[in-house]
């Protein structure tokens, strides 16, 4: 899995509402603090009530954060096609956080890749 394949899916899974595949994208701290996290993004507004119609990656850069080693964290930046409610079509630049983490707040390359979806909810 890469962090272009990780957004793929859960851009995807968006796109079908399916809150537990998109919950399974998600990075093992942000799993840890919301043990109910398919209903936690299903609450989220921005989940549930803007539709996807399609997406491109428009650039993937290394997370320039120390508590992240190297190779471990990238900025996904994705321009996402969204259907607001009662809204035409929005086109928005939307940077994605993915992290490489062995488990909870253990991030390491030989981990799972997953995205905080709290940083999806944010547009450019």
């Amino acid at each position: 899995m890469t962090p272009q394949k990780t957004i793929e899916r859960f851009v995807e899974a968006w796109e079908k509402s399916d809150y537990h595949a998109m919950a399974g994208c998600c990075t093992r701290t942000w799993l840890y603090n919301n043990p109910r996290a398919a209903e936690t993004l299903r609450n989220m507004g921005h989940y549930r009530d803007w539709t996807p119609q399609g997406f491109d990656i428009v650039a993937t850069e290394p997370l320039d954060n120390p508590v992240f080693p190297d190779g471990t964290a990238f900025v996904v930046t994705v321009a996402l096609r969204l259907l607001p409610p009662g809204r035409a079509l929005t086109i928005t630049k939307t940077p994605f956080v993915v992290v490489c983490e062995r488990g909870p707040y253990d991030p390491g390359i030989e981990g799972v890749w997953g995205i905080n979806p709290i940083n999806g909810t944010k547009r450019e």
